[in-house]
């Protein structure tokens, strides 16, 4: 794992929202403090990203996850701690795997490193994994597979959010179940 380079050369997911954010504005979110991109790079040339991520720091609030949500998210959690107002937990904002490596399982060992880092190796408390899913079959089959849960069922999560339509789908990963 590597900070994201200044210039990152032909790196392209192939989504050009996704790449937009890597190539002109994850430099900007990192020197506003508002998030950390990294990336995985080719052993034998090294300017060649194969995945680019961006992290940071967010909450689950209590009060935010419907009462059916409640109960999946805290079945783990001794009866004390399941009424504190949030949980902390870190957003994988962004998440793109170069073209020339897709559907090669690049994804699933990143969504799996993070998982054992953010339990095992990072000095702050974390017990949660939040990603806002892009809301399209593949992108949300994805999570699905890897352990993410929908924080909301999709109509709870529009009237919440006071929309008719959803981008993006909340999802949730608990990291006492690594």
């Amino acid at each position: 794992m590597k900070p994201f380079p200044q210039k990152c050369g032909n790196f392209s997911c192939g989504d050009s929202d996704l790449d937009d954010f890597f190539l002109n504005e994850a430099h900007n979110f990192e020197g506003q403090l508002l998030g950390k991109t990294f990336c995985f790079v080719e052993k034998e040339k090294t300017e060649n990203i194969v995945c680019a991520f961006t992290l940071a720091n967010v909450s689950v609030k209590n009060k935010e996850i419907p009462d059916e949500a409640k109960k999946v998210l805290r079945k783990n959690f001794p009866r004390p701690k399941r009424a504190r107002k949030e949980y902390p937990a870190v957003l994988l904002g962004r998440i793109g795997v170069s073209q020339k490596y897709c559907r090669r399982g690049i994804g699933t060992q990143v969504l799996d490193m993070l998982k054992q880092y953010f339990r095992y190796e990072i000095k702050s408390a974390c017990r949660f994994l939040v990603v806002d899913a892009y809301n399209n079959d593949d992108t949300l089959r994805f999570y699905e597979n890897n352990g993410f849960l929908f924080v909301f069922p999709e109509e709870d999560e529009k009237k919440f959010l006071k929309k008719n339509a959803l981008e993006t789908r909340l999802m949730v990963f608990d990291l006492i179940s690594v």
